[in-house]
Order: structure tokens, then sequence, then C-alpha cells
């Protein structure tokens, strides 16, 4: 009986430990993995402007809006934007299958080190890719602008985020 209690309350000491970890972990969009996500929906769904959220504009995307496109450039910028936009939600399922199965294998009875690291390596080449991904369309946009607009974003960039207008 005293064995039996013992093991009860070492399995309960691992479980609190554990599970901040596991409640913390974030979801591919940014936010909380789990019931407390204050998105309460799929993630690439709520990462579009449209909905609620900030989108994959971050990088070059950040700032154009200050500056006097033409409508060319807009129209270039769009297509570049949105011909990612399939790449960009297969890359998203990967990363979030790969973080819930990592999530899910840190409560099970037993860990399966070789799954695991399969898991991980699957997270790693999603993150990796899209960070490909991102750097490729930055690299497109920033083709599009012309020299003074590049020169006028590196400044704007170059300012204190709060002072940035």
């Amino acid at each position: 009986m005293k064995t039996s209690v013992a093991r009860l309350a070492a399995a309960c000491a691992a479980c609190m430990i554990a599970a901040p970890a596991v409640v913390a972990q974030t979801a591919p969009h940014g936010g909380l993995a789990g019931p407390d996500d204050p998105h309460g929906g799929p993630p690439a769904l709520h990462a579009h402007p449209r909905f609620g959220g900030h989108g994959h504009g971050g990088g070059a995307l950040a700032g154009l809006r200050g500056l006097d496109l033409t409508e060319a450039q807009r129209d270039r910028i769009f297509a570049i934007v949105h011909e990612n936009v399939p790449k960009r939600r297969e890359l998203d399922k990967k990363e979030r299958q790969a973080r819930l199965a990592l999530r899910d294998m840190a409560s099970a009875p037993q860990l399966d080190l070789g799954k695991a690291s399969s898991h991980a390596r699957a997270l790693g080449e999603a993150v990796a890719d899209e960070a490909m991904l991102r750097l490729k369309q930055e690299a497109a946009v920033m083709a599009v602008l012309t020299p003074e607009q590049r020169a006028q974003l590196e400044r704007r960039r170059a300012q204190p985020r709060r002072d940035r207008s």
C-alpha cells in the first residue's frame, strides 16, 4: 500500500512539473496551444488581417503602407503575397501537426525517442521551410520597390518602433 501511494505521489508530482511546459507551448500562429487560445479557431484563418490577426505581413511588408506605391507595384506585391498563401497554409499545417504530435508524446506513458526525433525533425523542417518562404517573399517584394522606396523603408525600420509613422 505504501509503495502504491508513493508511486501515485511521484506520478502526480511529475505531471505537475510537466504540465506548465505543455500548456505554455506556443502554437504556430504565436498564440497558446490549447483551450486558452484566444483565437479559438484554426491558426491559419486568424492569422489573416481580415479576421483580426496580424497575418504574415511582417518583414518586407511591414511599413509598406506609408510608401507611395504605384498601382502596378501594389498589384505585383499583391500577387507575390497571394501566390504564397497555399504554400504557407501547407507549412502551417505541417508545423501544427508536428507540434501536436510532440505535445501528445509528452503525456504518453512511455517516451518513444525515435518517434519524438522524427516529429522534432518534421517541426524543424516546417519552420525552416517557412523561414525560407518568408525570405524569398520579402526579397521579391523588395525587388518591386524603387531604390528611393527601399531607402525610405530602411530609414523607417531604423527608427524605434514608437516613433514610426
